[in-house]
């Protein structure tokens, strides 16, 4: 895959959630619509799974990730 900021080639890896020491903490990883981001209550919350594709550009030094929906926390 070629960054999308500089086209660069980047490593292929997986963004991985660890709790670490913290076993009873509850993680999520959610996406929000752009105009629900400065909000408190924020609506149209898509969550996703913890530990997923991912792309790291040596040159930009970012890291893009391809998360599935993790539908079991959607209701």
């Amino acid at each position: 895959m070629n960054c999308p900021i500089c086209n660069s080639e980047m490593k292929k890896g997986g963004v991985v959630t660890d709790n670490g020491e913290m076993s009873n903490a509850t993680l999520s990883l959610t996406w929000y619509p752009e105009e629900e981001l400065k909000k408190h209550n924020k609506n149209g919350a898509v969550p996703l799974s913890l530990n997923d594709e991912g792309y790291y550009c040596d040159e930009c030094m970012k890291v893009f990730a391809i998360h599935n929906v993790h539908y079991t926390s959607m209701f």
